[in-house]
């Protein structure tokens, strides 16, 4: 999965985590984060994709 400026999703989630690490949230935070923002990127990628 990409974005339109080409970079891939995983990359952007995770340049998110980082700016987010500075406020020092807790790991739990984190890893739901993650899991949520690639649930939502991977059904956008689904309905994106023709049938």
């Amino acid at each position: 999965m990409h974005d339109k400026s080409g970079k891939a999703v995983v990359e952007l989630v995770e340049e998110f985590l980082t700016a987010r690490a500075t406020r020092k949230p807790s790991p739990h935070t984190q890893a739901a984060y993650r899991r949520d923002l690639t649930t939502v990127a991977a059904l956008a990628a689904e309905l994106a994709t023709p049938p």
